[in-house]
């Protein structure tokens, strides 16, 4: 079971981090001189639904799970074939539920990736009102996102715009000409960023009542 884990915390490391074009990263997990959670809080815990797709995040006692499911059409081609009510995608050898739409295809798209899960190698940290994800993304590099829950709405940010690089170099006192996307800072300077709203790529979600 504990190689289970492990496991899905490197692949939901890799499905965290893979979106980056250039990834910011720290060296220490974020704030630091902060204690790690064990677990997501009651309050944070539920279901959301996304406002931008048709994903659903579920967070649980210790893991973020994203679960995506829409129809897609699609030209029928060579790369497909239609099996009674199953797509088969010939060149990524995968297979769907869908039917045929004259001389196109409709596919019923449904996964569930595993987002977030605390371990070693994913940590959980809160600070001023936010929790911050962190991830292990290689030596001496986290990864790390800002989630914030106010009126059940659900906030998830990251750094990915060159106004929030810069202001992280700013902040940082970081040299200006540097190429170097990987940053130390102080749990002050950290704080200063947070606050000037350096997490800028927001993903929201509607929590939904049971």
């Amino acid at each position: 079971m504990k190689k289970l884990f492990l496991l899905l915390a490197v692949i939901s490391t890799i499905l965290f981090c893979t979106s980056c074009e250039s990834v910011v990263t720290f060296k220490e997990p974020q704030p630091i001189r902060t204690d790690a959670l064990s677990k997501f809080p009651k309050r944070i815990q539920g279901n959301y639904l996304s406002k931008e797709n048709t994903s659903t995040l579920t967070i649980s006692d210790n893991m973020i799970l994203e679960t995506v499911d829409y129809y897609q059409k699609t030209k029928l081609d060579s790369n497909y074939k239609v099996v009674a009510d199953t797509i088969v995608n010939i060149a990524r050898n995968e297979r769907h539920q869908g039917k045929l739409e004259g001389d196109s295809i409709l596919e019923h798209i449904h996964f569930i990736d595993t987002l977030f899960l605390i371990s070693t190698k994913q940590i959980l940290k809160k600070f001023k009102g936010y929790y911050f994800l962190n991830s292990q993304y290689e030596n001496e590099a986290w990864y790390v996102k800002k989630l914030s829950l106010s009126k059940g709405r659900l906030a998830i940010s990251d750094i990915d715009s060159e106004e929030s690089i810069n202001l992280l170099r700013e902040v940082t006192e970081t040299t200006a000409d540097t190429t170097s996307y990987n940053f130390n800072p102080t749990r002050k300077q950290f704080k200063k960023f947070v606050r000037q709203e350096g997490f800028n790529n927001n993903e929201s979600y509607i929590r939904i009542r049971d």
